[in-house]
């Protein structure tokens, strides 16, 4: 399976989230392969442990990442304050400023700051011209829940040496030993949850479609989800 490494950590967003009970779920989740008498080698488990983790960071990074509104917010705010911040320069006389105690805070110096103030100021008003209108562009919910189905799918054909593959009773129900594993899988992970009686049957839809895109994402190499 084609290899891919864990994307570095944006500046200033956390580098992955760690569920705290996180080994505890993981471990419950390759267990989901031993109870259909599906033989795992060291390798299968620590593929899945690693496919695990990345969905954790995928999902995360993605849901700390500001929306394109948001930064229009934090624009408007940088601008109106380097504004104010050059006009506070502009008023300021000598003797009040030759009061504040820091060795940068000389006059000369106070040119330099308005010329940065300004410099803010005019990027900050740039960036929000650039970006006028320019909404997030949208991804499927799913994709972090395909990659780790797509790296599912991978073990399990190398585990039993049978095609992943998803099928419907009566053509109605989600069914067949792949969506079986795949639900256990999912649900020991806590990504899907049983209701408060225990039943999980609300769920599979959602599991199937998921599955189904991440099994026709394997026939197409060039939209491949890969896990790392």
């Amino acid at each position: 399976m084609p290899k891919k490494t864990m994307p570095k950590p944006m500046a200033g967003y956390n580098a992955r989230w760690v569920p705290k009970d996180e080994d505890q779920r993981i471990e419950a989740a390759v267990s989901a392969f031993g109870h259909r008498d599906i033989s795992l080698t060291d390798n299968h488990k620590e593929q899945l442990k690693k496919a695990a983790k990345f969905y954790f960071w995928d999902i995360h990074t993605k849901s700390e990442r500001p929306t394109m509104s948001e930064c229009r917010n934090a624009l408007k705010k940088l601008m109106t304050a380097a504004q104010q911040f050059e006009n506070a320069l502009e008023s300021l006389d000598r003797r009040t400023y030759e009061l504040l105690k820091s060795p940068s805070a000389t006059w000369d110096a106070r040119i330099k700051d308005k010329k940065s103030a300004s410099n803010w100021h005019l990027a900050a008003m740039v960036a929000l011209h650039e970006i006028r209108g320019k909404k997030d562009k949208t991804k499927k919910a799913d994709d972090a829940l395909q990659g780790l189905l797509f790296a599912v799918a991978e073990v399990y054909e190398d585990a039993t040496g049978k095609k992943a593959r998803l099928s419907r009773k009566e053509g109605t129900i989600p069914a067949g030993p792949f969506f079986r594993l795949a639900k256990g899988f999912l649900i020991a992970l806590q990504i899907f949850k049983p209701n408060r009686d225990g039943s999980t049957d609300q769920h599979d839809e959602a599991i199937y479609h998921a599955a189904g895109e991440a099994l026709k994402n394997r026939r197409s190499p060039k939209n491949v989800i890969s896990s790392p």
